[in-house]
């Protein structure tokens, strides 16, 4: 079972997922354990919060945040 991993349980990341920056303003998500499925509803609430910040820190500003999201298939044997 997942245990929530403190202020990121709102996004869905769990203890052994790990959320970092790679570079600049880009961010991989390694989620570990989940299903396609589950991995996209994740990925959804991740971009929702961003959103939702971004329009709290710029309320003036009609932008939004651009992502990209790669979901790999699972390797034989692993598939959840």
């Amino acid at each position: 079972m997942h245990e929530p991993a403190g202020d990121d349980s709102a996004a869905g990341l769990y203890v052994g997922d790990v959320a970092a920056r790679v570079g600049g303003d880009e961010f991989v998500v390694l989620l570990v354990g989940v299903s396609a499925e589950d991995a996209k509803e994740v990925a959804a609430r991740i971009v929702r919060a961003v959103a939702e910040e971004a329009r709290a820190l710029w309320p003036n500003t009609t932008g939004r945040p651009a992502w990209s999201r790669t979901l790999p298939e699972p390797s034989p044997g692993h598939e959840k």
